[in-house]
């Protein structure tokens, strides 16, 4: 028998204890894939202190035989370089550092300097982007928090996708499931308390559809007020929709002019050609340049803790271009750790 655990940096402590119980009946072989530095779930897993994480235990474990894999299939020479500043860690007697398999040297790591402004700095990006005959399609703008989203969003007119992932299928269905999740409802306790049918929730669904596209929802706060007023709903929980994944669906559907815009959580395990990863202050741009490990590891509050990981999420995202950009005027202090890092000023 054979059990394959993908992701293995987010297993949490309870998941890990089925996987040790199956593993101590000796009649499976257990196959565990993970990148520690990809660990961005402190905010839902019980083990507060990175050092306790399964992956970081099993690894010292001689329970389980440990095997480095540095072969990077996905970023450029230049970027590998530079994602490397941050992922070194002792392995026994080995430091891990990845290779570039890619075949392709690629462009310098940029810091855009243009600031405050998430128009000008897109702008920047595009021209760089045009430059090296990047098309829209494959670029991918990445932030911390969801408010930023919104703010590059409006900056691009609206005109972006959401991460692969989570606009695959109908958009029917993807709306179908979170009007569900905002009424906190199964589909049949959905049908049971508005004595109704899947038909009359799929005609919900088409209703909110066709409100974004025409205008009616504009955006979270008028979509509850929809629900409740013209489908004569109850909300029960926070809404968790994001009106540019729906808007995404009908305009540009070929997604030829789009780029793709998404926080971080979202657009792991994903990858664009180009990435522009944007701060919004220059404290969050400092806590993803981090590269002592025992700073990266330290528990600061639940805000901030897994900020130096989710600046390697962002990064290693990119292909074959990598841009960072902040919000805030950055000090020359911080200039001088861009640059030690190897990354143009621009």
């Amino acid at each position: 028998q054979y059990l394959f655990v993908d992701e293995f940096q987010d297993t949490n402590n309870t998941i890990f204890n089925i996987i040790e119980r199956i593993r101590k009946k000796g009649k499976t072989t257990i196959y565990c894939v993970g990148d520690p530095e990809q660990f961005i779930q402190s905010f839902d897993i019980t083990s507060k202190i990175f050092a306790n994480i399964p992956i970081i235990k099993t690894s010292t474990s001689t329970k389980f035989d440990v095997e480095l894999n540095i072969s990077n299939y996905r970023c450029s020479e230049r970027i590998v370089s530079f994602i490397n500043n941050f992922s070194a860690r002792p392995f026994g007697a080995v430091t891990f550092s990845q290779e570039s398999k890619t075949g392709y040297v690629g462009e310098n790591v940029k810091y855009i300097s243009t600031h405050s402004n998430a128009i000008e700095i897109i702008a920047v990006f595009n021209t760089l982007c045009n430059e090296i005959e990047i098309p829209p399609n494959d670029r991918c703008i990445i932030v911390k928090k969801n408010d930023m989203v919104t703010r590059v969003s409006t900056a691009l007119n609206h005109n972006i996708k959401s991460p692969n992932k989570y606009l695959n299928g109908s958009p029917i269905k993807t709306i179908m499931d979170n009007l569900l999740s905002s009424l906190r409802l199964s589909q049949t306790e959905f049908c049971k308390k508005y004595n109704a049918d899947v038909l009359v929730l799929r005609k919900h669904a088409i209703a909110i559809l066709k409100a974004v596209q025409n205008g009616t929802i504009e955006n979270e706060n008028t979509y509850g007020n929809f629900i409740v007023q013209n489908l004569g709903l109850e909300i029960k929980s926070g809404i968790p929709i994001k009106i540019d994944n729906i808007r995404a669906f009908f305009k540009n559907p070929d997604g030829a002019e789009a780029i793709t815009v998404s926080n971080i959580h979202n657009i792991k395990g994903l990858e664009a050609e180009a990435v522009l990863a944007i701060a919004k202050t220059q404290q969050e741009l400092l806590l993803w340049l981090e590269t002592d490990r025992t700073t990266r590891e330290s528990f600061r509050d639940k805000e901030k803790t897994d900020y130096p990981r989710l600046g390697y999420v962002a990064f290693s995202r990119a292909q074959k271009f990598l841009s960072i950009a902040c919000l805030e005027e950055i000090s020359a202090a911080t200039a001088q750790k861009l640059n030690s890092l190897g990354v143009d000023i621009i």
